[in-house]
This record gives C-alpha cells, structure tokens and sequence, in this order.
C-alpha cells in the first residue's frame, strides 16, 4: 500500500518541511482503510524505454496519471470504488497511448447473509505487468502493497488488475471481470461460501497483422464450498469450481478450442504470528478441450501464500498452478507462477516497494493444437521520498523478460525480448478526506 504518516518536520533534500506542511507526510498515494473516507492523488512523470515491444532502440515518454479511491461510510453495507487512469505522450519511436482502470464495489449484509457484488474494468495498451495502473514508470507500484485483492481492510472484493501472463506485444485492450459472492454463517465458526464471474477481454484493433492482433476470449466460472475454523489460529475447508472458456473471434493461424475446467480443493489457513499467515489450496483439475472432438487432462491446481506485516515493511509471497484462457495470445494454457512483494517505509519521509515474478506457460495439451512454452518474468522497484505540501518525488525501474518456444511463432501477439523502463516523477497526494460518523 502507499505510505501514508503523521509527523515533525523533517529536513529533506537540503531543507526542512514547515510546521504547517510536517503533518501529514505524504510518499504518495494511499488506499483508503476506514469506512467513509475518499483518497486521490495526481502525478506527473518521464519514463526511459529500452526494447520498447521489440523496438531495439531508446524510447521515451511524459506521463500524467491519477488514483481516486473511496469507501462509504456504512460500515455493513460499504460501497468502495477505486479508479486509476492517465495518459502517456510518446517519443522516439514509443507510441502515445491512455490507460484506465475502474472497480467497484457493494457488500450487503442480511443477519447471516452476506452478498458482494463486484466490477471491474481496465483499457490498456499491453498485458498489465507492474504497478496499480499496469504501467510501468507512472509511480504507482506501492500501491498494491500485500493486499491486491481488496480495499484497505474492508473486503470489498474490488479486484486490482492481474499483474502476470504472457506479454503481449503492443495492443490496445479492454478486460471487464463482473463477479458476485455470497457468504453465510451456520455457527461462530463454520460457514458457507459462493461466486460467480464473468469475463471477457477484447482487442480493439483487428489491424490483419497476427503479430498486433490479440485473441478475443469469455470466460464463466462459479465455485462454492465450506469452511471451518477448528481452532483460533486455524481454517479449513473445501471448494469445488467451474470455469469455462470460449473465443469469440478466431485469428488466422491460431487454434482457439472453447475447453472448461473442474476443480475440487482442500484449503487450509494457519495465522502463525499476529504478523504471519499462510494460505495453501490444492486438489485436482479436470479439463476438457472441445476441437475436432473431446480430449481431457487431469493435472494439478496449487495456490499457496504468505504474508507478513512488520512495522516498517510487508511482504508476500505466491505460488499458482492453474489452467487460463492464454492471456490474448493464444487459445488456453497451463501456467505456474511464483511471485513476490514488498512495500515498507523508513524515517518516516522514505518510501520503498517492489515485486518479481516469473511464470511458465504452456499451450494445452492436444495433439491438435500447436505446442507452444513462455517464460516470462517481471521484475519492479520503486523509492519514494516525501516533499512538503502533500508532494512526493519518485524513481523507478522495471524490467520485463520474456522467452518464447514452439512453431509458428510469428502469428503470435506475443512479445520476445527483454523491455526496461526507468521512471522519475512527483506525486501530489492529499490528505485523506473522511465523511459521515467515524
């Protein structure tokens, strides 16, 4: 998450922060924690490309960006809202492009029941790879912090978009994930759980070049299942889930089965500190390819995480093995991914975060399919340094590396190669604003 604190003046970079302007002390932006409170920030920022989406030579861009983010002040019923956006003017070489994400959220709270209904929507240029907004350079990489999958505290189930999959190369994109879930406690301890969603990406433009065109895909999933806190430090439970997909519009020279998946799993939590937790889910995953016929493979689903919060800095880590519908490039795969993050701050004016991950993908097994592998792996860092006046300045560095191996490799939106991008910016993030009783 950002890093949001209260302090005395502080000397920076050669001089002191006045006594008006020493609480708070802003290294950029925060999501918001507390039920009634609206958090925004704009930042403005220049970004040094090398291997710009297989462009070999130096690229260059003058971003603008902002984040708002919002939790109502009902504390059963919150409504959360979070929205990132911006745009980049290009140079050199580097195409100019805007990018918007926008979630929301509503939790319903019926005696025991409890329902959350969720959207989320993102227009992209390229397969969102670091950072809240996706892009790399634009001084948003602390926000996610730990939680990528919530609002501050409240579990709004407002998704933050996916930070890992086969890279694509240049190309415009939209991705809309609707969701709903429901939650229902028998006792204090055991409780039942449901959710349904539906997505879809699409890739705006059909230029007739394989290597630009994406692969527009649907996916439906649901999954229900049980859970059981059989001490205070302990959960377990089961899931089973379905997910089907299908690909509305096929590209020359790309095979795109529709093919489903069922999962069953055993879950198990164990808070080990009150700072340390790990969450592990694993079981088997049937899938069934539909392209000249039925053919089906069992293989393994693994979920597994970590997460620690210190008093200066956080971290996780992640492990996931599970089939997908190919991330725009081709029609399906099976993907194991490991990550990592952190976020933390020191003397109070610095703020500090990164992430890497690598993943390996492979096409489904068919024998009428391509045989298709990526290696892809994402490496992000940033350090924030407070400013007076609720300003922050900011240096970044990204590094995405991606392999590819199979045939007919050149009808693939597929990036190969290695992108680097360095970012320098400032960041004007206010205090939080709180509404209604606290």
């Amino acid at each position: 998450m950002g890093l949001f604190f209260a302090g005395i003046a502080l000397p920076i970079l050669g001089q002191a922060i006045p006594t008006a302007e020493a609480s708070p002390i802003s290294t950029g932006f925060v999501l918001p924690t507390t039920s009634g409170t609206l958090s925004y920030s704009l930042s403005a920022s220049e970004s040094l490309s090398w291997g710009f989406y297989s462009n070999s030579g130096q690229s260059s861009g003058t971003n603008v960006s902002g984040n708002l983010a919002y939790i109502s002040s009902g504390k059963r019923n919150p409504f959360s809202a979070v929205v990132t956006g911006g745009h980049s003017f290009g140079f050199n070489n580097q195409p100019s492009y805007n990018f918007v994400g926008l979630g929301l959220s509503q939790v319903l709270s019926l005696g025991r029941w409890s329902f959350t209904f969720a959207d989320y929507a993102s227009y992209l240029p390229q397969t969102p790879a670091n950072g809240y907004a996706g892009i790399p350079g634009v001084g948003d990489l602390n926000v996610l912090g730990l939680s990528g999958m919530s609002l501050g505290f409240i579990p709004t189930s407002v998704i933050a978009p996916p930070t890992q999959g086969i890279l694509t190369n240049y190309a415009n994109r939209v991705d809309n994930t609707v969701s709903g879930s429901i939650q229902r406690d028998f006792t204090g301890k055991t409780g039942m759980h449901g959710s349904a969603a539906y997505s879809i990406s699409r890739y705006l433009e059909q230029t007739g070049d394989p290597r630009r065109d994406g692969l527009d895909s649907d996916g439906i999933s649901a999954s229900a299942g049980v859970n059981h806190m059989y001490s205070q430090r302990n959960i377990i439970g089961g899931n089973f889930s379905y997910a089907t997909y299908s690909f509305s519009e096929i590209k020359v020279g790309v095979a795109a089965p529709t093919f489903d998946s069922k999962t069953a799993t055993l879950n198990y939590t164990h808070q080990f500190t009150r700072r340390l937790e790990g969450v592990v889910s694993a079981g088997p995953q049937w899938t069934t390819i539909n392209i000249g016929g039925s053919t089906s493979f069992l293989d393994a689903f693994v979920s597994a995480s970590a997460s620690y919060s210190g008093e200066r800095i956080s971290q996780s880590v992640a492990f996931v093995r599970s089939t997908n519908a190919g991330y725009g490039v081709i029609g399906g795969a099976v993907s194991s991914s490991g990550s990592y993050t952190m976020s933390g701050r020191y003397h109070r004016v610095w703020g500090i975060s990164g992430s890497a991950s690598y993943s390996r993908s492979n096409s489904l097994p068919s024998r009428l399919l391509p045989a298709y592998n990526f290696n892809t792996g994402v490496v992000s860092m940033q350090v924030s340094h407070a400013l007076p006046h609720n300003l922050s300045a900011f240096g970044s560095y990204s590094l995405e590396d991606q392999t590819t191996g199979g045939s007919v490799l050149s009808v693939l939106n597929a990036f190969s190669g290695r992108y680097q991008t360095l970012g320098f910016g400032i960041t004007y993030a206010p205090t939080p604003k709180h509404f209604g009783a606290q």
